[in-house]
């Protein structure tokens, strides 16, 4: 009888040891993977941006800014998409329909860009004149001149133009040892929370 109820004690007891050491693994096995601290991670899903966001690209989010980006292409791939590459007439419709066809740009609804010479502009957000956001996400602490586009992908026109200065939100990773855009955003009519943290290697 009083082994009996040793062993009982015994199993009751190693149960319990199970459930505390653990707990709910059997229900869902990815909660493993909630204790692993953000920073080890290269990349992060993609926050919402504001207003006038870039749509139709596809892009992984470090957790802050100007950490190392696995493609040492990702700047070139940037201003390819984002810094004009010619002078041309940037009031006209089909000047910029022209523009985008022969650099294959038709394929994004939404796209900004600055114009040939000014990329500068974006290096400055990731290098102490842009505030954090989510992320590695980095607004510019002034206005930037840009064009702002609406493209309608299945002919290439533009169905939206506008020309002027907003303020600019961009990715910021390091890229060949510099802090350097890699991704656009969105751009907004106001600026950044002046108490955030500036965005600097």
């Amino acid at each position: 009888m009083k082994a009996a109820l040793v062993i009982a004690v015994l199993v009751l007891l190693v149960a319990v040891l199970v459930v505390l050491l653990y707990p709910g693994t059997e229900e869902n096995n990815d909660s493993v993977h909630n204790h692993v601290p953000l920073e080890e991670f290269d990349t992060a899903s993609i926050p919402e941006g504001e207003e006038n966001r870039n749509i139709g690209e596809t892009i992984t989010y470090n957790p802050k800014p100007c950490m190392k980006n696995r493609n040492n292409n990702a700047y070139n791939k940037f201003v390819s998409k984002h810094v004009l590459k010619t002078v041309f007439d940037t009031s006209s419709h089909s000047e910029w329909k022209k523009y985008l066809e022969k650099n294959k740009l038709c394929d994004r609804p939404r796209q900004s860009f600055v114009d040939k010479g000014a990329e500068n502009l974006y290096m400055k957000i990731c290098n102490g004149f842009g505030k954090r956001q989510d992320m590695n996400l980095c607004t510019s602490t002034s206005p930037v001149r840009l064009h702002d586009l609406n493209v309608s992908t299945s002919d290439c026109s533009i169905t939206y133009l506008y020309s002027g200065d907003k303020y600019v939100t961009v990715a910021c990773d390091k890229v060949n040892n510099r802090c350097r855009p890699v991704h656009f955003q969105s751009s907004q009519n106001s600026g950044p929370d002046s108490t955030a943290l500036t965005c600097k290697p």
